[in-house]
């Protein structure tokens, strides 16, 4: 996730998939973990564009709706989110060379200096799915 220069990566948990969760339920996992990190940012009462590289989400954000159940129950999360904290979300799908945020969503981090310095609390219902965000003392980070 990337918001105003400022990168966070979050790593699912061996197992995540077992729970029938698929890619498409990691991806809207990804924006209520952008949400998240927006009100943590004590954003609110403005609009944000969600950009992804996969359509899946876009359309899923658009229609209000999944045929998947687990996407269901994230995307739920995501409008209380979104109500309680008056923001408003657009979508825009994007090309995966356009997305910024797919190097860290893939290991490849941008460094310490444009990591965001305030993570969100991870929500309990993803504790069982993700780690926490990737840490400035992660050693993997350069």
């Amino acid at each position: 996730m990337i918001l105003d220069g400022k990168w966070l990566a979050w790593q699912f948990k061996d197992g995540w998939k077992l729970e029938g969760c698929k890619i498409g339920w990691a991806e809207i996992v990804a924006v209520e973990l952008a949400i998240w990190t927006l009100i943590t940012g004590r954003f609110m009462k403005c609009h944000v564009i969600v950009c992804s590289d996969n359509k899946g989400v876009v359309g899923t954000l658009e229609a209000g709706r999944s045929q998947g159940t687990y996407q269901n129950m994230i995307l739920h999360e995501i409008v209380k989110l979104i109500q309680d904290h008056d923001l408003w979300i657009s979508t825009m799908w994007i090309p995966t060379s356009e997305n910024l945020a797919n190097s860290p969503s893939r290991g490849v981090f941008l460094g310490k200096d444009s990591l965001h310095a305030f993570p969100p609390k991870l929500p309990f219902h993803l504790t069982k799915f993700v780690y926490k965000s990737v840490g400035y003392h992660d050693s993997r980070l350069q």
